[in-house]
């Protein structure tokens, strides 16, 4: 029984960005965003998990750096799902992502 790959090899060397942007394409993270009708925009969820992905696959040291990353490279942040060109993110809405809210378990 033969697998074929799921990506062309000469696809993913061909650009920098493009095995990212081949990665994240098989990923639904549709299901993360809510639209809202009211209030300021919010910044997608689903963008915000897929930064967070992409910071751990290029071993990016912190959120400041991501943040800035993403600021710098248009390209990066449009194939994530941020609107390119807009103000830098905040590191605090990344970092509201990565809290783990803690359970207490009762002693009986």
């Amino acid at each position: 029984m033969y697998q074929h790959p799921l990506f062309d090899l000469e696809e993913i060397f061909d650009k920098p960005l493009r095995r990212y942007e081949l990665f994240f394409s098989v990923i639904d993270l549709s299901i993360f965003d809510k639209v809202k009708s009211m209030g300021r925009r919010p910044i997608s969820r689903a963008a915000i998990l897929r930064a967070l992905i992409f910071k751990n696959l290029k071993t990016i040291a912190s959120l400041s750096d991501l943040s800035a990353e993403l600021y710098e490279r248009p390209t990066l942040a449009s194939m994530l799902g941020f609107v390119p060109g807009d103000k830098p993110i905040p590191v605090e809405r990344f970092s509201s992502y990565l809290k783990i809210p803690v359970i207490h378990f009762s002693r009986r």
